[in-house]
């Protein structure tokens, strides 16, 4: 089972910021001064401040999100003013591929890619089975 993830930042205060705002996380203990333990959704989520980051521009992070709050949580993205990205979507936008699956993707502010997602059909005809 996965436990936790740990990302990196070069700016501890404003990437916390930026989880709470967004994501409401929550922390629940420093490790160190420059290391967080998170919890959003009841997820382990590290933050912990490095000097450089550099992520991948294909690496991201997925926040499954409800069909009933993924159009809330877009327009919590534009009122923070956050960065949107393109991501697999065809524009910089909130996407609704069909019935099931709806996306949009920002960036946090190290650059870490967040996609924002309603579960995918083909996700749930497999759990079906």
């Amino acid at each position: 089972m996965i436990n936790h993830v740990n990302i990196l930042t070069e700016n501890l205060a404003r990437s916390l910021e930026f989880y709470r705002s967004m994501f409401s996380a929550r922390v629940i203990y420093e490790l160190r001064p420059t290391k967080v333990v998170c919890l959003i959704d009841q997820f382990e989520f590290f933050i912990e401040e490095v000097e450089s980051v550099s992520y991948d521009q294909r690496f991201h992070l997925g926040f499954k999100a409800d069909k009933n709050n993924i159009h809330q949580l877009y327009k919590k993205a534009l009122e923070l003013n956050l960065p949107l990205v393109k991501g697999n979507n065809p524009s910089e936008d909130i996407h609704q591929y069909d019935d099931h699956r709806t996306a949009f993707y920002l960036s946090d502010p190290s650059g870490l890619t967040i996609e924002v997602y309603t579960q995918d059909k083909f996700v749930m005809d497999a759990l079906a089975v």
